[in-house]
């Protein structure tokens, strides 16, 4: 690897669990420990299905990065796709409805690799705010929020959003995906 290390271009997919805070305090802890697993469980097995490369599994939220050399060329798709399928997972566009509230996002984003000594990173490109951890506020129970043109060809008929967040100066467009 190159002194200063490499950028990688990648599609980063966000889930968290909404409401958990709520939902922590008023369900046994056992209970609630078993349903964080669950979706631990079901995150952990859509993804991998869909070749992403499962970052973070922490709190009430799962983050996971879709990379060209590991899931292919069509990454961003398949990042787009894994998120739509987590929602089916947990229940939403089905008959009995989601078993857990959940929201998710999708960004496309250049990461930089860094070695030094022993240790290796991997950290954001700088100037690049994190859209998918702020916009996690902006999603709704059963949505997926993606820019346009990252990892689906704008569509008519898909409903948009414009989000304000803090730290940004201009409005971000969005994609409103569902199950």
């Amino acid at each position: 690897m190159p002194v200063g290390g490499v950028e990688v271009d990648t599609a980063v997919l966000f889930a968290d669990v909404r409401g958990s805070t709520s939902l922590g305090e008023s369900t046994p802890p056992t209970e609630f420990a078993g349903l964080l697993n669950r979706f631990y469980e079901v995150a952990t097995d859509t993804l991998v299905r869909h070749d992403a490369v499962i970052d973070k599994l922490i709190g009430d939220e799962v983050r996971a990065f879709f990379v060209q050399g590991v899931s292919g060329p069509e990454y961003r798709r398949k990042a787009v796709e894994a998120g739509t399928e987590l929602l089916s997972a947990v229940g939403y566009g089905t008959p009995d409805g989601p078993w857990l509230s959940m929201g998710g996002g999708e960004r496309g984003r250049r990461l930089r690799r860094q070695r030094g000594g022993v240790r290796s990173s991997i950290s954001r490109r700088s100037g690049t705010p994190s859209m998918s951890e702020r916009g996690c506020r902006a999603r709704r129970g059963g949505e997926l929020l993606i820019r346009e043109g990252i990892g689906a060809e704008p569509v008519a008929e898909i409903p948009r959003r414009t989000l304000n967040l803090r730290w940004h100066q201009e409005p971000i467009e969005v994609l409103v995906l569902t199950a």
